[in-house]
This record gives structure tokens, C-alpha cells and sequence, in this order.
């Protein structure tokens, strides 16, 4: 019984641990943070002087480990205030250049980003419930 009970624990674990989603964010070639988990209290990235060059771009890559025929992945980044900034639909990817960034932040101080995914069928879009993936929060130090 006792050895029953593990095996069907470890399965579950093991499937739950495969099915995870992950993203990257960095600044340029320097990788600021690799997780797979939405935590908003650990993925907050801290920029100063030493992450900026006018030619650097912070990216964001998102990792879907089993995709979703025929839906469509969003990657947003909001204010402080849930004001939706800018979003990038169908990619994988979030790209922005750090000019660009340096700007936002300082403009709205904290910057939050978001990913999620719609169906393309604009019918089942409208019955389903769509739930956001917190990324990572960027602030200046």
C-alpha cells in the first residue's frame, strides 16, 4: 500500500514538474533572470547605470513546454497602476530597446510584465477565461 501511494506521488510530481512553463529575461547577452516560477516578491530585476548600452536590448523569452495549437501567445508590460503599455502578440518573445526601457521607467517607475495566451477562434475567446502569468516586475536602483 505504502509503495503504491509513492509510486503514484512520484508520477504526479514528475508530470507536474515537466508541464512547467519557463522564461529568461535579459539585458543585452547578460542573463538577468531563468525561472519557471511567477513569484512576485523573487523575479523583480533591479537596472542600473551597468545594464544600459544604446545598442542592448532587454528580452524577454518565453519557453511553453507543451504549445497550444491554434492559440496565440501574449507577452504585455504594464505600470504600476495595471495600465497596459505595450504588448507583443504571437511570439515567444518580448524585445524592447534599453533607450526605450530607461524611458518607461522613467516615465512610470515600476514596469510589470505579463504573458497569456488566446485561442484564435475569436468564440471560443469570447466563453473562455484568460488568466495572467506574471513575468517579472523591472525597476531602477
Amino acid at each position: 500500500m505504502k509503495k503504491t501511494v509513492l509510486i503514484i506521488f512520484s508520477i504526479t510530481l514528475t508530470v507536474i514538474t515537466m508541464a512547467q512553463d519557463s522564461w529568461k529575461v535579459y539585458c543585452g547577452n547578460k542573463q538577468l533572470l531563468k525561472t519557471a516560477t511567477s513569484d512576485e516578491s523573487k523575479n523583480i530585476i533591479r537596472l542600473g547605470g551597468e545594464n544600459f548600452g544604446d545598442k542592448d536590448a532587454f528580452i524577454i523569452h518565453y519557453s511553453e513546454k507543451s504549445p497550444q495549437k491554434d492559440w496565440k501567445r501574449i507577452i504585455a508590460v504594464f505600470d504600476a497602476k495595471d495600465n497596459e503599455l505595450k504588448q507583443v502578440e504571437g511570439a515567444s518573445s518580448f524585445n524592447i530597446p534599453m533607450p526605450a526601457l530607461v524611458s518607461l521607467l522613467k516615465e512610470k517607475g515600476t514596469l510589470k510584465f505579463y504573458t497569456w495566451a488566446l485561442p484564435n477562434d475569436p468564440e471560443l475567446a469570447a466563453r473562455i477565461r484568460i488568466r495572467r502569468i506574471y513575468l517579472c516586475t523591472v525597476e531602477m536602483k
